[in-house]
């Protein structure tokens, strides 16, 4: 009774973080996959980073932001000027970019951690990894309690012929 109510709650806790993991994954997106060029060689193609939430940026950060059209952007600030409008290029591009509307901290998706990342298929490895090291505990823990519930039984009936 008591491994079964173990049981529940593993699976009731494993529920949980797997619906916040997915909530922050799909509507905070705090990953984003590097598309294109303009950032190598600090984020290659591919590269996957984590984007965090920022009150504020300064020169030499690498940050995401919400371009004219809408486009999610990774560059880094080179420039922050005094009205708070803000100057990013792409580490592999030649000149500033050109933002027809000043880009401010409200078009700001967030702040690349520590500006690095990891390859798209690395993080998609190690989420795979994690899932088949619970499904394979997970087995294991049912398997022991099988054995644990016949030598219980056994148990009983040799102490208490019948």
């Amino acid at each position: 009774m008591v491994q079964k109510l173990r049981k529940s709650v593993f699976w009731i806790v494993l529920a949980v973080v797997a619906l916040a993991l997915a909530y922050v994954l799909l509507l905070m997106k705090p990953i984003q996959i590097i598309n294109n060029g303009s950032m190598v060689p600090t984020l290659p193609v591919g590269t996957t980073v984590l984007v965090l939430p920022a009150d504020h940026v300064s020169a030499g950060q690498i940050i995401t932001f919400k371009d004219d059209d809408g486009f999610v952007v990774t560059h880094r600030v080179v420039g922050v000027a005094s009205d708070g409008s803000i100057s990013t290029k792409g580490d592999a591009n030649q000149t500033v970019d050109l933002h027809t509307v000043p880009l401010r901290m409200d078009h700001v998706v967030g702040v690349v951690l520590g500006g690095f990342g990891v390859p798209w298929w690395s993080v998609v490895s190690t989420m795979l990894a994690l899932l088949a090291l619970v499904l394979v505990l997970s087995s294991s823990n049912d398997k022991k309690d099988e054995l644990k519930d016949d030598t219980v039984e056994e148990a009983t009936l040799e102490t208490h012929p019948v």
